[in-house]
């Protein structure tokens, strides 16, 4: 494991020197107050019963102001010279191995607090997409025929939102991309409420990378290098994982029909098999029949299917590169002990669970395989404790990394190639050194 002796956070202000202009940046983490920073979350689609919700994090920052550095800017000893309002934060995670940022956002004055007795400023800093709120979809700026991706660049191309944000236009790219025939319908909306519905009918996402850039994208996981975690009972003691809790099945966000503008569709099938479960979206700015049906089909595909959600807690040293939609491999074995004095049986040399060699006893509620496909779309950073804890949705599983599996056998508990779509078919049973999967999902 990396050598983390030494961690700290660090703190970065940057104040505005002008409406759309900033100035030099300061580093304020002497005067962070100890819980001076509070848990910093982000995540994406993860509310549970619900698709198409898109959080905006922001944090809590407390800090000594015993010489006036942090009043506004009517006090020239501050480091405001202009207004603490959307001023950019930035905190970095730093050990041994150097320092990766890990939250980026602009101080909000409506909520900002000072405690007079203690000589305290209590900033909320939203994370730096808060901007998108405070536009709104002006009249004219997205035409009738319009395609989808074109009014999200409009929506996205304005200078408030530039002057924080990184925007090029060859860093969108939707799903599914759309015709927008009533363009009328998003206007004098929030350029974020705008931006949610699109989104949600593209089956798209939107999010913010480490260098401020404005990335839209298919909901599908980021093609980059797996990250393997591992549990307490891991066969080679790599354990990385503090604790699992939160584990289900999916079936809280499993929709079998999919109701969009009016136009429903349902896949009676899957309904049979977990209830007729309907979730419903607005998209009136969208009123052709064939172009709702094909879109809300989209959206089904990706939801009629339960999938597995959990939520792990690591070192934050452990996952400090991590971002949402990043794959994850999750290793969590049952405990394993052999009966009394025998051996763990092998295949081919005794009789399976006989006198001499019988199956082990296991301990332990859930088995994950590493097989199993994760995607992040939750982190929560606890600074305090340098932890952070992972919230994950099952995508499908690998089959290119973990062609086998090592272990004792399981036998009996499965039917060997089930009905059904790809995953349907997978067979969990272990036969020898064999590994039974299925195709990649996702």
């Amino acid at each position: 494991m990396a050598d983390v002796t030494s961690k700290q956070y660090k703190v970065y202000i940057t104040p505005k020197i002008s409406e759309f202009a900033y100035g030099d940046e300061v580093q304020v983490d002497a005067e962070i107050l100890f819980n001076g920073i509070k848990t910093m979350k982000k995540s994406i689609d993860s509310s549970d019963y619900e698709i198409g919700v898109y959080t905006y994090g922001d944090i809590a920052l407390k800090v000594d102001n015993k010489d006036g550095k942090y009043n506004d800017e009517m006090d020239k000893r501050s480091i405001f010279n202009y207004t603490r309002d959307l001023a950019k934060v930035r905190v970095d995670y730093s050990d041994n191995n150097g320092d990766v940022t890990r939250f980026r956002g602009l101080i909000n004055e409506e909520a900002t607090k000072q405690d007079l007795d203690k000589k305290e400023v209590k900033f909320r800093v939203l994370s730096n997409d808060s901007v998108i709120r405070t536009t709104r979809v002006a009249g004219g700026l997205i035409p009738n025929g319009s395609l989808a991706s074109t009014a999200v660049k409009n929506i996205l191309n304005q200078t408030k939102i530039t002057s924080i944000l990184n925007y090029s236009a060859s860093n969108i790219a939707l799903e599914r991309d759309f015709t927008i025939d009533n363009g009328s319908k998003l206007e004098n909306k929030s350029s974020r409420e705008a931006l949610n519905q699109i989104l949600t009918v593209s089956n798209s996402v939107l999010i913010i990378d480490s260098s401020d850039n404005i990335i839209v994208k298919p909901r599908d996981f980021n093609d980059i290098s797996l990250l393997s975690l591992y549990g307490p009972y891991d066969l080679f003691n790599r354990q990385n994982i503090l604790g699992v809790k939160s584990y289900n099945n999916g079936r809280h966000r499993t929709f079998t029909s999919v109701k969009l503008a009016g136009y429903e569709v349902t896949d009676s099938a899957f309904a049979a098999d977990y209830g007729y479960r309907q979730i419903e979206k607005e998209a009136d700015f969208i009123t052709n029949d064939i172009s709702k049906a094909s879109l809300a089909q989209n959206i089904l595909d990706d939801f009629k299917a339960p999938r597995i959600e959990l939520e792990l807690t690591c070192p934050t040293h452990v996952v400090k590169d991590v971002n949402l939609l990043d794959p994850i491999s999750l290793n969590y074995p049952l405990r394993i002990e052999r009966y009394e004095s025998d051996f763990l049986p092998v295949i081919g040399i005794t009789k399976i669970d006989d006198a001499d060699q019988r199956l082990p006893n296991t301990y332990g509620d859930i088995d994950i395989k590493p097989n199993v496909a994760f995607k992040i779309i939750e982190t929560s950073e606890n600074p305090l404790r340098f932890e952070t804890t992972l919230k994950l949705r099952q995508f499908g599983y690998y089959t290119d990394v973990f062609s086998s599996y090592v272990g004792f056998a399981v036998i009996g508990e499965s039917v060997i190639g089930g009905t059904g779509d790809a995953c349907a078919k997978w067979n969990p049973a272990v036969i020898g050194g064999g590994y039974l999967g299925c195709t990649k999902v996702g």
